[in-house]
């Protein structure tokens, strides 16, 4: 086992240079820095008047004063930070990042999935490689791309965040600001009662807005004003999109929030484990990681079908406070035919299989004008 101790000030920062394993680093009263990392593992501090650089190619674990702020370079494996005041930067992480009780907190770029709760500041972010769970944020929240699936809730700044997969959003609108939701699949939005927004809404497939109030729509979208409408919210989905102003609940997506907070859960465990083994000095993390993946995997592909199965049950079982209004392949615009579509229906044509006139009632209902 490598240990080193130093004795630091207010004035110290800590730059973490290349971790070729998991880090994890906790923020705790008092004066001392202390680093571990098994003997093979090169572990490297070097102190150069107020900055301490730190680097190793295995696994480390480090306490430090709260107060300190942290830049972190390449981390190979995953990241828990907890307990820290000051700020932290992030640039590279290759597998999933863990964030608690921290303050303001810049991320570059995340290679797995990320999870950040109870937040003092800003959290913002440029790319998160998979899944994302934000939660009790003090400050702003900007997520530029988060490639797998949100949840996002009690958050008391803006929002700005961008995200590939399906959104569960709870926004509180900001006088004067605004903020967005850009999903490429499905979007839950909620809003409290005494929100004060225009919200613009607009949604590639079906669009239901629980207790809306009144509200215009356009070709654009819909648009409807809460309050005095002081701030703007921006929701665009690709795919559905529920919107309800009122109480935070499950509304439907309980499935899926439970998946990935407890996939969070789950990961945050085993990287306490992995950084805990420095002590025995066991690193047979591989298997670990393919399992992991695996559960992900398998996961993902089922609450996808139970998704599907609760949103068929709940269109039918409307309370009638719901408004759904239907956009995309489903609107006034005709959807496009394939040319590979047009050809099958002519050579179901030529094979006698069908005849001229239900040729053509076959090609309106692709268009949509059936």
């Amino acid at each position: 086992m490598e240990k080193f101790s130093l004795d630091v000030d207010e004035k110290t920062k800590v730059r973490i240079e290349s971790i070729g394993g998991d880090l994890r680093i906790s923020g705790r009263s008092g004066s001392k820095l202390e680093a571990q990392a098994p003997d093979y593992g090169e572990l490297k501090v070097e102190q150069n008047e107020d900055e301490i650089t730190i680097s190793a190619r295995s696994a480390v674990l480090i306490y430090l004063p709260a107060s300190i702020p942290v830049a972190v370079e390449r981390v190979g494996g995953d990241v828990h930070a907890k307990g820290m005041s000051e700020s932290l930067s992030v640039e590279s992480v290759g597998g999933d990042l863990r964030l608690k009780r921290s303050g303001h907190v810049e991320i570059q770029w995340i290679g797995g999935d990320l999870t950040a709760r109870k937040m003092d500041s800003d959290l913002i972010v440029e790319h998160v490689g998979g899944d994302a769970v934000i939660e009790k944020v003090e400050g702003v929240v900007r997520c530029s791309a988060i490639g797998g699936d949100l949840l996002l809730q009690s958050v008391k700044g803006a929002v700005d965040v961008s995200v590939g997969g399906d959104a569960s959003v709870e926004i509180v609108p900001q006088k004067e600001a605004s903020s967005r939701v850009v999903t490429g699949s499905d979007l839950t939005c909620y809003l409290p009662e005494e929100s004060s927004a225009n919200v613009h809404v607009n949604a590639g497939g079906e669009l239901v807005l629980v207790e809306p109030g009144e509200f215009e729509e356009s070709e654009e979208g819909v648009v409807f004003r809460l309050g005095d409408g002081q701030g703007d919210v921006d929701l665009t989905s690709g795919g559905d999109l529920w919107l309800r102003v009122g109480k935070y609940e499950a509304f439907g997506t309980e499935d899926w929030i439970d998946d990935i907070t407890s996939r969070a859960e789950a990961s945050a465990a085993e990287v306490e484990a992995r950084v805990g083994a420095l002590v025995g000095g066991a690193f047979a993390f591989d298997a670990d990681r393919i399992a992991e993946r695996v559960r992900k995997s398998v996961s993902k592909a089922r609450r996808k079908a139970e998704r599907a199965q609760k949103r068929a049950a709940s269109y039918g079982a409307s309370d009638g406070k719901n408004v759904r209004i239907t956009f995309g392949r489903h609107g006034s615009k005709p959807a496009e035919v394939s040319d590979e579509e047009r050809m099958t229906i002519l050579r179901m044509v030529e094979d006698g299989k069908i005849n001229v006139e239900e040729a053509e009632k076959l090609l309106s209902a692709l268009e949509g004008e059936a």
